[in-house]
């Protein structure tokens, strides 16, 4: 079990590290512009890709390790929040759409200001939330749905060895 706990950082590192090429892909190749919960969840992963990388290279005292683990683990039930939350926008909510079109500045989903005005200034444009776009989607999901799954499979992984890491035996 010790070994397990050992690679859980280096594992969050890579795995993240290797996330955010796929989203620079998406964004600047694909050209899928993402939306103010989009970029939440983007932010997310590299706030976690830090965190760990922080625990894996630096010899850093236990008391740290399980204190930036546990704000690790808050960082990622933050993104299965927000993904969980634009997925059952996406799929389950019942709210009939807008009937005025989105002028390009708003997110009918998402009334904060800031994340609307920096969301404008890295795309250029806001897109609503809750629209999936048919030519931005894989194997019929949205990026929401695969998002939500890299969470929920990091948040499972690093409970594990969090839980091993705070009971183990001296």
């Amino acid at each position: 079990m010790k070994k397990f706990n050992n690679f859980v950082f280096p594992f969050n590192t890579i795995f993240c590290g290797l996330a955010i090429p796929a989203i620079i892909f998406i964004v600047f190749v694909l050209k899928w512009l993402p939306c103010p919960m989009c970029l939440l969840q983007q932010f997310f992963i590299f706030v976690i890709m830090l965190l760990s990388l922080f625990c894996w290279i630096k010899k850093t005292p236990q008391y740290l390790i399980i204190l930036t683990h546990m704000l690790m683990i808050i960082t990622i039930l933050s993104g299965v929040y927000v993904a969980a939350d634009q997925v059952h926008q996406q799929y389950f909510s019942t709210v009939a759409p807008a009937t005025t079109p989105l002028d390009n500045t708003t997110c009918l989903e998402v009334t904060n200001p800031f994340l609307i005005k920096t969301t404008q200034e890295i795309t250029g444009t806001v897109k609503s939330c809750s629209e999936i776009n048919v030519n931005e989607t894989i194997s019929g999901l949205s990026l929401a749905v695969y998002s939500l799954g890299f969470f929920i499979f990091l948040l499972a992984l690093n409970l594990i060895a969090f839980f091993i890491n705070l009971f183990k035996r001296k």
